[in-house]
């Protein structure tokens, strides 16, 4: 019976154990359709990934431009909003793969706070060198000015 003494002194940290998992097994129950979907259909994702970013393993393909940046972050007016849930259509589930016989095209129900509204104005990047020296000279910053 020299097992017997083992369970009894680590009984508690075996609960307690159990008590902490519960919080993440409540996550994973959760999001375990999403997680499905990524594991299973990452066959076909992960080569046309690994091709868009080099795919030579340690160089990374990118095509990019200098322009004008959007404003910079302000609390809390950028807070994000996730309310994005569900699968296609809002239904719970995982998206067939997208070919042209796909039609119509499911869409995903969602609510990020996002505005529709084009941005339509170019600028300088902000912040400019000047607002380091003496701040913001002109409005204030927003989420679209």
């Amino acid at each position: 019976n020299t097992g017997g003494d083992i369970f009894e002194r680590g009984g508690p940290y075996l609960v307690r154990g159990a008590q902490d998992l519960l919080p993440t097994s409540a996550l994973l129950d959760k999001y375990s359709p999403a997680l499905f979907c990524t594991i299973r259909n990452y066959h076909d994702a992960g080569p046309k990934l690994a091709g868009a970013l080099g795919g030579n393993g340690y160089s990374l393909q990118t095509h990019s431009l200098v322009i004008g940046v959007g404003n910079p972050y302000v609390y809390p007016d950028n807070l994000p909003r996730v309310n994005a849930k569900g699968g296609p259509e809002g239904r719970p589930g995982c998206w067939q793969p997208v070919t042209k016989d796909l039609w119509p095209m499911p869409y995903l129900v969602m609510d990020t706070g996002a505005s529709i509204a084009p941005y339509n104005h170019l600028e300088l990047g902000q912040p400019l060198v000047a607002e380091y020296v003496w701040g913001r000279q002109v409005g204030e910053n927003t989420i679209n000015p």
